[in-house]
């Protein structure tokens, strides 16, 4: 076939059969999957991010209970009863309800007496129930070593192992 028979071909619309295949790109699937993985990766970081501002708020709440606890043992001595730990500082002032709020983190909060120490327990509501994995835990006991000391963070069960979950315990009154 010779070149000017092929031009006649390709220039006659009614001869040309359509030469465009259906479907999409290289460029454009490479563009999909970016997309796709950019919105990922974000939802991985937020997830992060969204912890680490739960244990924020929860280290938060441990040192506003600490000083809380410290102004009214220097006022009016040791808490002898946990059970009234939180009814005792809000009645003197120290915080604005005879119930702490919920930890962000999930569970509650409440006060045990061990070994003359008192303790800020974070538990399912049960109370005996761990609510923290073992990512949380190291989290959460690096940033209290940071700010309270490493000595006042305690879990239970002791040994920190993978697929467990654990109640944490803060010293208070020391």
């Amino acid at each position: 076939m010779n070149y000017r028979k092929m031009m006649k071909i390709l220039v006659n619309k009614k001869k040309v059969k359509n030469l465009a295949l259906d479907g999409f790109s290289l460029i454009e699937m490479a563009m999909v999957l970016l997309v796709i993985g950019i919105i990922a990766g974000s939802v991985f970081k937020g997830r992060e991010v969204i912890e680490t501002a739960q244990i924020r708020s929860v280290i938060t709440d441990i040192e506003t209970i600490r000083m809380a606890y410290t102004n009214y043992s220097s006022a009016y001595g040791p808490v002898t009863e946990p059970t009234k730990f939180f009814q005792n500082l809000h009645e003197s002032g120290l915080i604005s309800s005879p119930e702490f709020k919920l930890p962000k983190i999930g569970g509650k909060y409440s006060v045990v007496l061990e070994s003359n120490s008192l303790k800020l327990k974070i538990s399912a509501s049960d109370g005996n129930t761990g609510i923290l994995n073992k990512k949380q835990v190291l989290q959460m006991k690096a940033k209290i070593a940071e700010s309270l000391g490493a000595d006042v963070f305690e879990t239970d069960p002791g040994e920190i192992k993978e697929d467990t979950k654990y109640v944490v315990k803060i010293i208070i009154n020391q």
